[in-house]
């Protein structure tokens, strides 16, 4: 028996595991584990009588969480092969008992983890919200190397395997019994009874799936390489090294298919991509289970919510809250804008529903936590105002001013603006510590990032709250000063009105978000205005560029838009026409009757410059501002919250990797040649001048500069 793994023998010869590692929060795949494992198998080797194997997890909510990332960090590449190899040796040694084995699965089973359940026969999940199955590998740079993509085709066939692998996901319990990662769910309690009598069913048979048989597999790589390459731009080098894996295993031995695994993931630790996307997770669960701000006083739970407003903002706010166990009041003061903002609602949960996101009862549930009103509600058992109405500042004023006489001491009054000052906004509050900003970013149910900002006023306690209720629902909480734009916004802006004035200078709609797309960005600058809305992103801009000094002006491009009534997807027209509703829209022809003439003369290159370096430039400023605590929380607030390319690792971060000095440079070539406004701010004056120190990990041979990274 190990402290790692205990093992029972029961009457009738079955074996029974228990993963319980000591003093640890989860089960982690590490050498040792898998030594220890390695010894169990062994002595399940000579057991003549076994009638079979269950594994179960000794910890109440983690099955097994794969690799234990930060010893996998700090592993020498010299030592990377030998460890993928003890674990693909172990796990076919598993495979090959000659009785059934069955995982039974409760909490997380991921990476690692899952391609253990693989090794075995059969997979039975919990139906609890806690289960997530699957191989989450391509999202840290790397790829399954412990059997993962040599298995998985097997077992569900090779499309499946390939949109299971190199989408990266974790899937509840219902997606993955869709998909075959499990082959049966049960309630928790029922969990270890549901496996024993799985054990009857023997070893299992191999699968049949028409995919797999050749030359199936390559034609259907063949075609998805090219989808690839035009939607990745040869960014993540994880995805073709799958798929190409994937691929191959089909039609080799199990043996050679595992060689192709090892090399392929020994190949992409050592790249930057991985270094960037690992140090990524690291930051975002540190933001996520990091400390909570102390006070003397036990923080008031938040439990009862009312969102001010029924647009786009306040209904995706509504349905977030209310699938997370919220009670929600949405008040707004137009009845068809709280019918249009419930229709949305409903739609949403209908949309989570078709995903097996949640069942028809959760969804309903959800919606029976939602009371709209439009006349005057009580405050008594509020717990939290949010206020996401138009972002104007005198009506958010008078409308929050109103609601904080009529609510008691313990409500806190919170505002979703995106630009405007929250010190401003409760000038008229009589007790304006219990105020400060929320920053939900759109849409709600899939950007994961918080900002949450703090006035002069805010009070330690509302703050702890806040953060509190943040963690609570899910979100990550990046922690901002009241400045214009605060933080993701602030960066954000500079780009887009970079790409505005590239438009005007006559570069094509498409050439200009292409290069950002090619960056690595989700979308390009063009296209995101239109999504957020022209009225908007003018309305946000302009009151960014008023308040501070130093950046490019606002070309007249979106007002004259704005004016035509070319309003981005809200309207069917923006820089693209989107038809009726189409999801690949093209650019608007229409807008040559604003004024604007096609006249590209500007190289690709320097455009591309252009919309990049003043972002850089501009979070290089917030740092020196201290507009949050740290450079490492600009880049994770600039990845989740405006979708900068995660494996490139922030803005920041891209900096240190083309080196401080050659930024700078860059940026005063183009403050000659674009404008003053790229002018390198004092900070990267000054970094530029210190001699960079280098990474002493030895498991890291490149150079890593860090300057902007020291505490």
């Amino acid at each position: 028996m190990s402290r790692q793994l205990h093992v029972e023998i029961t009457a009738d010869h079955t074996l029974i595991w228990t993963i319980d590692q000591p003093r640890a929060r989860a089960n982690l795949l590490t050498r040792n584990f898998l030594e220890v494992l390695d010894e169990e198998v062994m002595r399940a080797e000579g057991l003549s009588h076994a009638r079979g194997l269950v594994i179960r997890s000794g910890k109440p909510g983690i099955f097994l969480a794969g690799a234990d990332l930060k010893a996998l960090a700090h592993t020498p590449p010299a030592d990377l092969g030998p460890l993928v190899t003890l674990g693909q040796r172990v796990f076919s040694r598993l495979s090959n008992l000659p009785f059934p084995k069955v995982c039974a699965i409760h909490g997380a089973c991921l990476g690692g983890g899952y391609e253990l359940a693989l090794a075995c026969d059969w997979r039975i999940g919990t139906e609890h919200r806690r289960t997530k199955v699957g191989l989450p590998e391509v999202g840290l740079g790397l790829l399954p190397a412990w059997g993962g993509c040599t298995r998985l085709p097997r077992l569900v066939g090779f499309l499946r395997a390939v949109q299971i692998i190199l989408g990266g996901k974790s899937y509840n319990h219902r997606k993955a019994l869709g998909l075959g990662l499990l082959d049966a769910t049960v309630y928790p309690e029922e969990l270890v009874d549901a496996a024993l009598s799985c054990l009857g069913r023997g070893c299992r048979r191999s699968s049949f799936h028409i995919a797999n048989l050749p030359p199936l597999p390559h034609l259907l790589a063949w075609k998805m390489q090219g989808q690839l390459r035009r939607r990745l731009h040869g960014n993540l080098p994880a995805v073709p090294a799958a798929l190409k894996v994937i691929r191959d295993s089909l039609a080799l031995p199990q043996s050679v298919s595992f060689s192709q695994e090892r090399k392929a993931f020994v190949g992409l630790a050592a790249t930057p991509v991985h270094d960037n996307l690992v140090r990524l997770h690291f930051l975002r669960e540190k933001a996520v289970r990091g400390p909570c701000i102390r006070t003397r006083r036990t923080l008031p739970p938040i439990r009862n919510v009312m969102v001010l407003g029924a647009g786009v903002m306040g209904a995706g706010i509504v349905q977030w809250l209310s699938s997370r166990g919220m009670r929600v009041v949405l008040k707004e003061l137009y009845p068809d804008r709280l019918a249009c903002g419930m229709a949305g609602i409903r739609s949403s949960y209908r949309r989570a529903v078709d995903r097996k996101v949640m069942t028809p009862l959760e969804a309903r549930q959800g919606l029976d936590r939602i009371t709209p009103v439009t006349t005057r509600a009580s405050l008594r058992n509020t717990d939290l105002v949010i206020e996401a109405i138009a972002e104007d500042l005198p009506t958010k004023q008078a409308v929050l001013g109103q609601l904080e006489d009529q609510a008691p001491e313990h409500t806190l009054f919170a505002s979703n603006t995106s630009a405007l000052s929250v010190q401003a906004i409760g000038k008229g509050f009589h007790d304006p510590s219990r105020l400060l900003g929320l920053h939900f970013f759109n849409p709600v149910h899939r950007m994961p990032l918080m900002e949450l900002v703090k006035s002069e006023s805010t009070s330690r306690m509302s703050l702890a709250r806040a953060l509190q209720f943040v963690r609570r629902i899910g979100k990550v909480p990046i922690q901002v000063r009241d400045q214009p734009g605060f933080l993701v916004n602030r960066i954000l802006i500079p780009s887009m009105l970079e790409a505005l004035h590239l438009f005007q200078e006559g570069e094509s709609v498409g050439a200009i978000d292409s290069l950002m797309l090619r960056f690595g960005m989700p979308m390009g600058p063009l296209r995101l205005i239109d999504e957020v809305g022209v009225d908007v992103a003018r309305k946000v801009s302009q009151q960014i560029v008023n308040h501070l000094s130093g950046m490019n002006s606002l070309p007249g491009t979106l007002s004259h838009m704005e004016s035509e009534g070319m309003l981005g997807r809200k309207s069917g027209l923006g820089f693209y026409d989107y038809g009726d509703g189409t999801r690949n829209p093209v650019p608007n022809s229409g807008l040559s009757q604003l004024g604007w003439v096609s006249n590209p003369s500007i190289p690709w290159q320097e455009m591309r410059d252009r919309m990049v370096f003043c972002m850089v430039n501009e979070a290089a400023r917030c740092l020196d501002e201290q507009i949050t605590a740290s450079a490492r929380e600009i880049d994770l607030a600039m990845v989740l919250g405006a979708g900068w390319a995660p494996f490139r690792g922030g803005p920041l971060r891209y900096a240190e990797s083309l080196g401080v000095k050659a930024v700078v440079a860059s940026l005063r070539d183009l403050s000659r040649t674009a404008g003053p406004h790229f002018r390198p701010c004092p900070i990267l004056e000054q970094l530029s001048w210190q001699k960079h120190p280098t990474s002493t990990n030895p498991a890291r041979r490149r150079s890593s500069p860090a300057v902007l990274h020291q505490p």
